[in-house]
């Protein structure tokens, strides 16, 4: 397993951020790419609790998606779920207001 520097979340919030906004760019594709790569998979992959926490950073600023403890398999053209999973503070207004998404 890689190195990793820590988590999105801890390293942009540390008052020496090294983040400019090239690199920013660039991790912001790594999670797109993952997430590409995730949805494209057969079966698909749901990750349901994507947030900063839930990225790690190697120690040459790739970001990589982690914590797939509330992920789930889309075998339908529909996924649906009886419960909200995921964290309250990073769901879609729609998610939390029970509206379709």
């Amino acid at each position: 397993m890689a190195q990793c520097r820590g988590s999105l979340f801890r390293l942009i919030r540390r008052p020496n951020n090294q983040l400019d906004e090239r690199k920013r760019i660039r991790m912001a594709l790594d999670v797109a790419r993952g997430m590409n790569y995730l949805h494209n998979c057969t079966p698909v992959v749901v990750h349901r609790d994507l947030k900063s926490p839930n990225l790690l950073v190697d120690k040459n600023w790739v970001v990589k998606v982690c914590d797939f403890g509330l992920s789930r398999i889309k075998h339908n053209t529909f996924l649906s779920s009886r419960s909200t999973a995921g964290t309250a503070e990073w769901m879609a207004p729609e998610v939390l207001r029970n509206e379709p998404s």
